[in-house]
C-alpha cells in the first residue's frame, strides 16, 4: 500500500495530473439533499464560519481507497480507480464545478477559469481538458451537461451514457443553490469577491480526506467486497456486478470493453422502465429482486443472506460472459411476475389465451413471492421446449386452486410456503401430476371439496387479502368475460347487502345477522360513489337504485334472483352462499 494514509487537503487531492475513474462495478451516484448532502452542507457551513476565527477547524471527510493504474508515459495523466469513496469524491468535484459556475455568473472570469484549469481538468497528453473524474457509465451524460455550463473554459465531454437528469444533476443543483450561493449570502448579503475567495480557500484547505492508494498486489474487487460489508448498504446488483468484473481486475480498458458489449445491455434490460414501474425505488427493487429467484434455480438451498457468496461459488468456473448469459435468459420470465397495474403488458403476447389467463389469475390472487422461482422456471422451460403450454397452464391452475382453497379454509395470507416451493422444480420438473402430488404436505394440506364448501358457507371474507379476488372471479363468471385486472381496481369497494347495523334486532336475530354479515354471499362489488349513496340503507329501499346504477353483473344477478323475496335475511344469504360454493367447486378443483 502506498500514497498518503494521512488526511490531505482538497487542494492537494484534485491535481491536474491525476484522473479519478469509477470502476464499472460501482453503483451510480446516490447522495441526496435530504440525507448525505444535508450533512455535507452542515460541515461546509461550520468550516466557513470558523475560517477567520482564532482556532479554525478542519473537517475530516473520511477516506478514499484508490487503485493506481499503469500508464505508458510520464506525459500522460496518472489514473486512479476509486475502489471506495465514489460518492465523496464526486460530491467534492461537483462543489468545485458549482464554485466555478457561481464565479462565472458573477463575471469573475479569472477566478472561474483558474478553478477549472487547476482543479477540474487534466493536463495530461492523452486527456487534456477532460474532467478529472470519470463517473460510472450511467452518470456520464449528467456530468457532461454540468460541465458544459462552465463557459469560462471548455471542458471536453466524456464518452458514456445514461439519462441527462437524475440524482447527480439534483445533487449539483442543491450544491450550487443551497450550499455555495446560500452560505456565501449568509456571510455577506453583497456576495463580494472577497467573501467568495474566503469560502473557496476554506473549502480547498480546511476539508481534509485520507488518500489510500493500493498497489498492484491488491485485488480491487476483493477490497470492494470487504469495504462494503458494512456502512451504507449496496444493492445486490452492485455486488453481483463486482463478481462479474472480477476476471478483469487490473485491466480497466478490457473491463470497459466488456461493460459496453455485455454488462450494460444486460443491466439495461434488467432495469427497464415500465409505465407502472418507473420510479428510482421501483427500478432498484426490480433489479435487486431478480437475483434471488434466479439463484434458487441454480441451487435451491441458497439462503438470501448469503446469495452473493453462493453465486460467486457457483460461478467459480464460469467466464463473465457465461454469467451474464445465464442470467439474461431469465429476465423476461421474471418480468412476467413483477407486480404493478400494468403487469398484463409483461406477459408475452405469443402465449395462448388459457395460459395468459392463468398468469393473470395468479397475479390477482397475489401469490407469495416464494413461488416466483418455480413460476419463472416453468416459463423458461416452456421457451426451451421442455414443457408444453397445456402442461404449464395445468400446473398454474393446480397452484391457484391450492393457494385459494387454503386461503378460504384456513384464512391464510400467503405465508409459510417456502419449504414447498423452493424444491418444487427439483421434485416435479413442472409435470402437473407430480405438482399435484407434491402440493399437500405434512403441514400444508390441499383442502377437499367438503372443507372448501363449508368454509364458503361459514368463513368471513370481508376485508381479507383475497376478498376482492373472490368477488372479481365471480363477476367474471357471471359476465362470462375477463374484466380489467384487479390492481387497476375495477372493484373499488365491497359493500354488504344487509346493513351492518344491528339496531332494533332481537338477540337471536342479532346472532344470525352477525354470523352471515361478512360471508361471501352477503357481499357485492360496488363503485365508491354508489357505495356512499347506498350507505346503511335497507336493501328494500335501494333495490331499484342498485339495479339502475351498478355496472356489475353480480349486483344484477343478485337483484334478479332475490328482489321478489322481500327483505334480505340470513336465510337468503345462506342460499346465495350455497350457489357460490357450487360454482367455486368447479372453478377451483381439488
Amino acid at each position: 500500500m502506498q500514497g498518503n494514509p494521512y488526511p490531505i487537503q482538497i487542494a492537494d487531492l484534485f491535481k491536474s495530473s491525476v484522473i479519478y475513474q469509477m470502476p464499472l462495478y460501482q453503483r451510480q451516484y446516490c447522495w441526496t439533499p435530504k440525507n448525505e448532502l444535508a450533512r455535507y452542507k452542515d460541515d461546509l457551513s461550520r468550516i466557513f464560519e470558523t475560517y477567520t476565527s482564532a482556532n479554525p477547524e478542519q473537517i475530516f471527510l473520511g477516506a478514499i481507497v484508490l487503485q493506481e493504474e499503469k500508464r505508458d508515459s510520464v506525459a500522460q495523466s496518472e489514473r486512479r480507480t476509486v475502489i471506495d469513496g465514489q460518492q465523496r469524491i464526486t460530491t467534492i468535484f461537483l462543489t468545485i464545478a458549482a464554485l466555478a459556475e457561481y464565479s462565472y455568473e458573477k463575471h469573475w472570469l479569472k477566478e472561474s477559469t483558474s478553478l477549472i484549469k487547476n482543479y477540474m481538468v487534466s493536463k495530461g497528453s492523452d486527456s487534456e481538458d477532460f474532467p478529472l473524474i470519470k463517473p460510472t457509465h450511467l452518470d456520464i451524460a449528467q456530468l457532461n451537461l454540468i460541465t458544459s455550463k462552465l463557459a469560462a473554459h471548455s471542458i471536453f465531454a466524456l464518452q458514456g451514457g445514461g439519462d441527462k437528469s437524475g440524482t447527480l444533476s439534483v445533487a449539483y443543483q442543491f450544491i450550487k443553490n443551497e450550499i455555495v450561493e446560500s452560505l456565501i449570502k449568509e456571510m455577506d448579503q453583497n456576495e463580494s469577491k472577497n467573501t467568495f475567495e474566503s469560502f473557496l480557500d476554506s473549502f480547498l484547505n480546511s476539508f481534509v480526506i485520507a488518500d489510500i492508494t493500493l498497489n498492484d498486489k491488491h485485488d480491487p474487487n476483493e477490497v470492494f467486497d470487504r469495504l462494503n460489508t458494512a456502512g451504507q448498504k449496496l444493492g445486490i446488483i452492485d455486488l453481483i456486478r463486482n463478481n462479474v468484473f472480477r476476471p478483469y481486475s487490473g485491466n480497466f480498458h478490457k473491463a470497459e470493453t466488456f461493460f459496453n458489449s455485455s454488462w450494460q445491455p444486460f443491466e439495461k434490460r434488467l432495469t427497464k422502465k415500465f409505465s407502472d414501474r418507473n420510479s428510482v425505488e421501483a427500478i432498484r427493487k426490480q433489479a435487486d429482486g431478480f437475483f434471488f429467484p434466479f439463484a434458487l434455480n441454480k441451487r435451491n438451498t441458497i439462503a438470501k443472506s448469503v446469495l452473493v457468496r453462493e453465486l460467486k461459488d457457483l460461478w467459480k468456473n464460469s467466464t463473465s460472459k457465461q454469467m451474464i448469459s445465464e442470467m439474461d435468459q431469465y429476465i423476461d420470465h421474471y418480468f412476467v411476475w413483477l407486480e404493478g397495474k400494468d403487469f398484463k403488458s409483461r406477459i408475452p403476447p405469443n402465449y395462448s389465451s388459457g395460459l395468459r389467463q392463468k398468469i393473470i389469475d395468479l397475479h390477482q390472487l397475489k401469490i407469495p413471492n416464494t413461488l416466483t422461482p418455480f413460476l419463472m422456471r416453468c416459463l423458461f422451460e416452456l421457451k426451451n421446449g421442455n414443457l408444453t403450454e397445456p402442461e404449464v397452464q395445468k400446473t398454474f391452475e393446480i397452484i391457484e386452486s391450492f393457494l385459494f382453497r387454503r386461503s378460504i379454509v384456513f384464512q391464510e395470507e400467503g405465508t409459510g410456503y417456502h419449504a414447498i416451493f423452493k424444491r418444487l422444480w427439483a421434485d416435479t420438473k413442472g409435470d402437473p401430476l407430480k405438482v399435484r402430488n407434491k402440493m399437500p404436505t405434512r403441514t400444508k394440506e390441499f383442502p377437499d371439496d367438503k372443507q372448501f364448501v363449508n368454509a364458503i358457507l361459514s368463513v368471513d371474507i370481508y376485508k381479507k387479502k383475497f376478498e376482492k379476488y373472490c368477488l372479481l372471479k365471480y363477476e367474471e363468471h357471471l359476465a362470462n368475460q375477463t374484466f380489467e385486472i384487479y390492481p387497476e381496481q375495477v372493484i373499488e369497494t365491497t359493500d354488504h347487502i344487509s346493513p351492518q347495523s344491528t339496531t332494533g334486532l332481537k338477540k337471536t336475530e342479532k346472532e344470525e345477522h352477525l354470523r352471515t354479515l361478512h360471508l361471501w354471499g352477503n357481499l357485492l362489488p360496488m363503485s365508491g360513489r354508489l357505495n356512499r349513496k347506498k350507505s346503511n340503507k335497507k336493501v328494500s329501499v335501494i333495490y331499484k337504485e342498485l339495479k339502475k346504477y351498478s355496472r356489475f353483473e353480480s349486483t344484477i344477478n343478485w337483484h334478479t334472483s332475490y328482489s321478489g323475496q322481500g327483505e334480505w335475511t340470513p336465510t337468503l344469504i345462506d342460499d346465495r352462499s350455497k350457489k357460490i360454493s357450487s360454482w367455486a367447486l368447479t372453478r377451483w378443483k381439488s
